[in-house]
């Protein structure tokens, strides 16, 4: 999710910043943004909060809660608000991706990719260390206090997205061979097959402050996985046939909403009993279908009417449309611009 988001509009913005200025490259960006992230966040947010009423739930500190996850700052108050879904954690580390997004661009400018990488990579190390150096501390003695899940925030995965900007860019200025590609597509793939095989039966690194996974594994994972965005966007032969299929591209269409959904659709099934009597298989299936109705559901109404500019809506896309690439947008990258 993270280096996506850095691989999809890092260089774009960059580009915008250098061509139009600061501030229509800014106030394009955070509009679009906010268009594309907000109106089935808060339809959601809306629906559960009222569930949640109804069906008589406690809600510690209600306005508090509703303010903070509207605005996308209950990680600010880590101590006093619960999220309302077990998957908005990762929402506030985008959020703030977007307003550190631009001073990344900058620092880029004056520093180069190679020194803004290392600086990445050491400061986000040093943070979770910060964390876990914390990890005793209960009563929590301070922000960095292990268990109100500090070590999932900004600082400590600003890594992710700087190695999802570094592979956009070379895709885009130092695009490897397809032999390359294929190569490098596979060797992603049997590094990640690795930690799932060794570290994820370690169970959550994190919380057990299992060192030294607890300060490698997200910075592993992010290089493995922009090593695979680069091979697919680059495009060859193994990754059009595993990555470029309608229905992988019907699944990235509706993939927000599927993280917004899959969550709380299984909470629910798991509580309410819903088709107990059923067999497994079959009743995963069900619920599988019933994610993707209803995630499929949440896109057309609040997704899809607010992905196209107001100022573009109702003109057909034409051959200059890949040159007006704008901030917050997929960038022109080959095999991989359709379905992104």
């Amino acid at each position: 999710f993270f280096v996506l988001s850095g691989f999809l509009l890092g260089p774009p913005l960059l580009q915008a910043l250098k061509t139009r200025g600061v501030a229509a490259a800014l106030g394009q960006f955070w509009r679009r943004r906010c268009l594309r992230v907000l109106p089935a966040y808060w339809a959601q947010l809306a629906i559960l909060f009222a569930l949640a009423v109804a069906a008589g739930r406690t809600i510690e500190n209600p306005a508090l809660t509703l303010l903070s996850h509207a605005t996308l700052s209950f990680n600010l108050v880590p101590f006093d608000v619960v999220p309302l879904n077990r998957v908005y954690w990762s929402l506030p580390v985008e959020w703030n991706f977007y307003i550190v997004l631009p001073l990344l661009a900058f620092a880029l400018m004056r520093l180069g990719w190679a020194w803004l990488l290392a600086l990445a990579l050491g400061g986000a190390i040093a943070y979770r260390l910060l964390c876990w150096s914390t990890v005793a501390e209960v009563p929590p003695a301070s922000i960095l206090s292990w268990w109100a899940g500090s070590i999932h925030q900004l600082p400590a995965r600003i890594d992710q997205f700087l190695l999802g900007m570094v592979a956009a860019s070379l895709v885009q200025h130092r695009a490897p061979s397809a032999r390359t590609a294929s190569t490098l597509a596979l060797a992603a793939m049997a590094g990640l097959a690795v930690m799932v095989a060794f570290v994820g039966p370690r169970g959550d690194v994190f919380s057990r402050g299992d060192v030294p996974l607890v300060f490698l594994q997200v910075t592993a994972l992010g290089a493995l996985f922009a090593a695979l965005c680069l091979a697919a966007a680059r495009g060859t032969r193994l990754t059009t046939w595993l990555f470029g299929g309608r229905f992988i591209g019907l699944l990235g269409t509706i993939s927000y909403s599927l993280y917004l959904w899959h969550a709380p659709i299984l909470g629910w099934q798991h509580s309410w009993g819903w088709l107990a009597q059923w067999p497994g298989g079959l009743r995963a299936l069900l619920v599988a279908l019933l994610i993707l109705a209803v995630s499929a559901l949440s896109y057309r109404c609040f997704e899809r009417p607010f992905l196209q500019p107001r100022a573009e809506r109702g003109s057909k896309p034409g051959p200059a449309d890949a040159e007006r690439e704008a901030p917050g947008r997929p960038p022109p990258l080959p095999a991989a611009r359709e379905s992104a």
